[in-house]
Order: structure tokens, then sequence, then C-alpha cells
């Protein structure tokens, strides 16, 4: 966003105000124009069917069990814009939050936010808890509504259903993860156990934020929804997972403020433990 002008804006420039709102609505005024000179040949093609339309067998692709249904899983990703933005929301502010850390500065930061000198030993923590805000995992079997009993008579074991969930999920996260803890590491500078600290804490909270909201989502599904929305936004198990996610990382921040040298490791442990014992569960 063009922050100069809405700072300027915000302390009362209306020459800023008039250009943020001319950038702002100018997208919408364009596609509003096209769209509705068109209006007619595009409702026209959309409800239009090839009634005389021919199938044509082409070309098979062989690919195995795991693969084809991580391709599902991006398909239907890919076709819900709710299951999209809500779940990546989280992926991309921990992204966010290691490139500002980079373009702001380490000590400006630690202005901003009251702690001057503990932004390096409380920033794992940080990406951590943008980690956990909200999964994949957390409706995707949910959204598979009315037609959970496809995948049920699929002739796969279900640890592979689970596994194509799961990678998916870890697929979406993993560049926003790198993104993170590289300009984070460029910015911090931290040593090496520092920057095992600062890769391992986030890596691991992912981890654990995705088997807990399947196995989560597997406990309380919601099949009997009418939009989307209300599978991603609106259910049980997006909320107990969001829960579950916080008190993580509140349990988190406990550690680092009563055991400042031990923390990482020690909560290393624990979310590897519990991710072990909840893929135990799940299968």
């Amino acid at each position: 966003p063009p922050a100069r002008w809405f700072g300027r804006a915000a302390d009362g420039d209306r020459a800023a105000l008039a250009l943020l709102a001319g950038v702002s609505v100018l997208p919408a005024a364009l596609v509003a124009g096209i769209a509705g000179r068109h209006l007619g040949s595009l409702c026209t093609a959309l409800n239009s069917g090839a009634g005389r339309g021919r199938f044509v067998l082409r070309e098979q692709k062989a690919a195995s069990p795991l693969r084809a249904l991580m391709i599902r899983e991006a398909r239907r990703y890919a076709a819900c814009s709710s299951y999209m933005t809500n779940t990546l929301i989280g992926y991309l502010l921990m992204a966010g939050c290691g490139a500002a850390l980079v373009g702001i500065g380490s000590s400006r930061l630690e202005q901003m936010l009251g702690i001057p000198g503990a932004l390096p030993r409380w920033f794992p923590l940080i990406l951590g808890l943008m980690a956990v805000i909200t999964p994949t995992t957390a409706c995707s079997v949910s959204l598979e509504g009315k037609h959970w009993w496809l995948m049920q008579s699929l002739p796969v074991a279900p640890r592979q259903l689970w596994s194509a969930k799961l990678l998916f999920n870890l697929a979406i996260a993993a560049p926003c993860w790198l993104i993170a803890v590289g300009c984070s590491a460029l910015a911090l500078h931290p040593d090496p156990a520092g920057l095992a600290c600062l890769a391992a804490v986030p890596a691991l909270y992912i981890v654990f934020s995705a088997l807990a909201g399947l196995r989560i989502n597997l406990a309380l599904p919601s099949f009997d929804w009418t939009a989307e929305v209300q599978a991603v936004k609106q259910s049980a198990a997006t909320l107990v997972t969001m829960v579950a996610g916080f008190g993580a990382a509140g349990a988190g921040a406990a550690l680092v403020a009563l055991l400042p040298g031990a923390a990482y490791p020690l909560l290393c442990v624990l979310l590897a433990g519990a991710s072990l014992a909840l893929w135990r569960s799940i299968c």
C-alpha cells in the first residue's frame, strides 16, 4: 500500500487523501466500466452450454495416489476464494513480518513494540504466532461436504488422504517460512544457535498447527453447510484450531519469559512430541 500517502492523509493532508482515495477507487471503477459495457455478452457466455460438444479422449497421465490427492487439494483450494484468503493470511503475515524487519530495521521495530534489545529473543515466537492463525487443515475435511462419501470410497489408505492434506498445507507454508527466516536472518544477524531457533520454532509451529487442525476437523466435521464460507470461517473446528494454536503460542511465550536460556530447545521438544502424538491419533 502507498504508506506515505496514508501517513500524510492520517495527519490531515487532503491532497494525500485524494491521491490515496483515487488510487484505491480507480481499479474498481475500471473493472465496473469494462464489465458493465460487456455485461450482456458475459452473462450469455457464462450461462450458455456446449450441448453439441463431443468429448475427445486425450493423453492420460498416471500419478501416485498421494500426488493425485495433492493435486485434488490444490484444485479445491484454488476454486474457493474464501478458503484461500482465510487460510493464507497467517503465512503471508509471517513472510511480511520478516520482510518488514529488513525494511524497518530491528532497532526501530524494537522501539515501536516497546521491547528495546529483546527482539531477537522474541522474534521466533512472533513468527510462530503468525503460523498458527488458520491452517488449511482446519476446514479441509469439512469442505468435502456431501461428497465426503466419495473420498471414503476411494481405493487408498486413509493415511494417504491425511498425508495429502497435510503436505498441501506445508507446501503453502514453506515459501512464506523461507522468506520469513531468510529476511529475519539478514536483519538480526543471529549466531548459529539463534539461527537454528529462528528456523525451527516457526517450522514446528506450522507442522503442529496443521496436525492439530486436521485432528480437530476430523473430530468436529461440518458437512451440512450451504455456503463454503460457513465451513471455512464459521465452523467449530476452525474456532477450536485457532484457540489451540494461540494456546500453544501462549505456552511458548511463558517459557521464553520464565526460562530464557532453555526456552526454545524445550519448546521445540514439546512441539515435536505434540505433533507426533497428533499424527498417531490421526492415523
